[in-house]
């Protein structure tokens, strides 16, 4: 039977990934404290574009940098081991960003064998996704193409499904009720030195066209070493 090692129990990130791997009690966190990650949030020097900020991450983990608009901030840093009993650790890491409507990006890299039921590099996890929404019913699947970043190839899936963490309150009759919004997701996902960088938006509906064009520039600006 394999030894679970507890390390930090911090959060868990709202990334869309399948859940059954997340509950597994190997998985588990340390956040802002941990000694093994640097960061840097600064604003961007004179000359450069106006209204965004620009992020750093660098440790054995992950190396990358991007601009993100200055509505945003920087909500959850964190890193992940998954630790068995052979003494492998496999260690991943997640930026969370936080906008206006509740709107969240989040950049989640991890090792390719973490969760080899589900997934075992960037495209069977697209498969994944749209193999359950097929199955289920409970995702749209509304956009998947062909994508570059850093100069890595890649695939943006684009879906909208119920928005269980966010919803609307009201009064109706007398009883309150909550109502759940449709959020849309946008997803890339990229394969890039033996890991999976998994790169995406989650915004209502209703603003989900005016947060692609914030998407797309931290896309942009997103440099992977």
């Amino acid at each position: 039977m394999k030894r679970l090692i507890l390390i930090v129990v911090v959060s868990i990130i709202a990334c869309s990934l399948c859940m059954s791997c997340y509950n597994d009690p190997r998985f588990t966190y340390s956040g802002y404290n941990d000694p093994r990650f640097t960061h840097s949030g600064y604003e961007i020097s004179a000359g450069m574009t106006s209204g965004f900020k620009e992020f750093t991450w660098e440790n054995d983990i992950a190396y990358f940098s991007f601009e993100y608009k200055s509505t945003y901030k920087i909500d959850k840093l964190n890193t992940y081991v998954f630790k068995e009993d052979n003494d492998r650790a496999d260690e991943s890491c997640c930026v969370e960003l936080i906008g206006p409507n509740d709107t969240r990006i989040n950049i989640h890299v991890f090792p390719n064998n973490q969760f080899p039921e589900c997934f075992t590099d960037a495209q069977s996890r697209v498969n994944y996704i749209v193999e359950r929404a097929l199955r289920f019913g409970d995702v749209d699947i509304l956009e998947q193409s062909d994508v570059t970043i850093s100069g890595i190839p890649g695939t943006l899936l684009v879906t909208e499904e119920v928005d269980w963490t966010r919803g609307i309150v009201g009064i109706y009759k007398g009883q309150k009720y909550k109502s759940q919004p449709k959020c849309i997701i946008r997803e890339v996902n990229l394969d890039h030195k033996n890991q999976i960088w998994m790169i995406t938006i989650d915004s209502m509906s209703s603003a989900a066209e005016k947060d692609k064009a914030d998407f797309e520039h931290l896309l942009d600006t997103l440099k992977i070493y």
